[in-house]
């Protein structure tokens, strides 16, 4: 991991150089706190280089209220083409609920550095967490299950006896999945390969635009509600608050939810 410029001014102005580009261009941000390895899906809502300051929209959840109300350091994380942005430290100066919703303003970090990795995590369904999908090409189709999902595409572990044959690599898809509270998330792409006898990978067309924004959202609470149900309960994780991808409306959200079992 290398820093990007040497001295503090050129790294302050490279700082707000590289948070307008992303603001500007909306690429996936994430806020990931100090001593914790929980990523949440944030929006930069300004940025200022005047008053060398920012804005950030975040959605309030239990454990994401409880560390902006103690004011605990954070940092931000952006995708680029060509690796992984990470600022500095962070805390918020100035912090407003607005409805389910959290604007936080904050001074622009001292230092943003980048790194080579893809900021292309893959995250995956446990056994408690469950998705269907629907997969169309070419006047067929056939329903399925998410098995995991990332900004560039994802695994579907077809239902026995849906199709006959499956899909072939390189043939275009139209993917729907659908959680269990109600949202979906659709998107073209095509077939890639083919795991095993049931699962197949499709790769998503848009990698840096609104659908890849949207996809970010979904696999950063897949990837939490995956480690608030497997995880034992301690530290960070024993107050980690439901998804709400994976809450049936029409039953009441428990307060033992809010904790692993």
């Amino acid at each position: 991991m290398t820093q990007l410029v040497s001295s503090d001014r050129q790294r302050r102005r490279a700082a707000f150089n590289a948070l307008d580009f992303i603001y500007r261009r909306g690429h996936a941000v994430t806020l990931k706190f100090e001593g914790t390895r929980i990523h949440y899906p944030v929006a930069l809502a300004d940025v200022d280089g005047v008053y060398g300051s920012c804005l950030i929209d975040v959605t309030g959840l239990g454990d994401v209220d409880a560390k902006l109300t103690r004011h605990q350091p954070f940092v931000l994380q952006a995708r680029s083409k060509t690796g992984l942005l990470t600022t500095s430290a962070m805390q918020c100066s100035e912090l407003h609920r607005r409805s389910e919703r959290w604007a936080i303003r904050c001074a622009l970090p001292e230092h943003i550095v980048e790194s080579q990795e893809r900021m292309d995590w893959r995250a995956a369904l446990t056994a408690g967490m469950h998705a269907a999908v629907d997969i169309g090409w070419s006047g067929a189709s056939a329903a399925g299950r998410l098995r995991d999902l990332s900004v560039s595409g994802c695994r579907i572990v077809l239902d026995r006896g849906t199709i006959s044959p499956k899909p072939e690599a390189r043939v275009r898809v139209r993917v729907r999945v659908n959680f269990p509270n109600g949202e979906t998330l659709a998107t073209d792409g095509w077939i890639v390969r083919d795991d095993d006898q049931n699962t197949i990978a499709v790769a998503f067309d848009d990698g840096h635009g609104e659908v890849a924004r949207e996809v970010w959202f979904y696999v950063r609470e897949i990837e939490r509600e995956a480690a608030r149900q497997t995880q034992k309960p301690r530290g960070e994780l024993r107050y980690l608050a439901p998804s709400r991808l994976f809450h049936q409306p029409d039953r009441p959200i428990e307060e033992s939810d809010s904790k692993v079992e």
